[in-house]
């Protein structure tokens, strides 16, 4: 089985570009992130979930979820937020979806895999049919 150290020899990159490649973190240019995810495909790699759970259980994350990633606006209250979060002493794990995306979907496997301290929702769209209102916010505060 391949180790993320050994994904980061092979692919040319640090070990920080792989984890955030894994981790599907915004700030990674598409190069490094294509050249990676090439390597991981190759190998068949899957990250140990268990480890994967036990280290996120102890960061005090934030997890922000942009709905619309070429909205200008809102990508400037993201990138504010990361760093008022980061001046309080929490870590924020920064999610861009396509404005087709599930929003509560990919909330719900965030709250599953990562455990986060709490959710942020920029640019959701609740519809009138209830679609997404069925997503208990509490369960993000556990």
């Amino acid at each position: 089985m391949m180790t993320i150290k050994e994904i980061a020899k092979e692919s040319g990159y640090s070990l920080g570009t792989v984890s955030r490649v894994l981790n599907n973190q915004s700030n990674v240019s598409e190069k490094a992130r294509q050249r990676i995810l090439e390597v991981v495909r190759a190998h068949d790699y899957h990250p140990n979930q268990n480890a994967r759970h036990l280290k996120m259980q102890a960061q005090s994350g934030i997890a922000l979820i942009m709905k619309g990633s070429q909205n200008m606006l809102l990508a400037g209250i993201l990138e504010e937020m990361q760093s008022r979060l980061r001046d309080c002493g929490y870590e924020t794990m920064s999610y861009y979806l396509d404005q087709d995306d599930d929003e509560v979907e990919q909330a719900e496997w965030i709250c599953r895999e990562r455990t986060p301290f709490g959710l942020v929702f920029l640019g959701s769209n609740i519809d009138d049919e209830g679609k997404n209102g069925g997503f208990d916010v509490e369960m993000a505060q556990a």
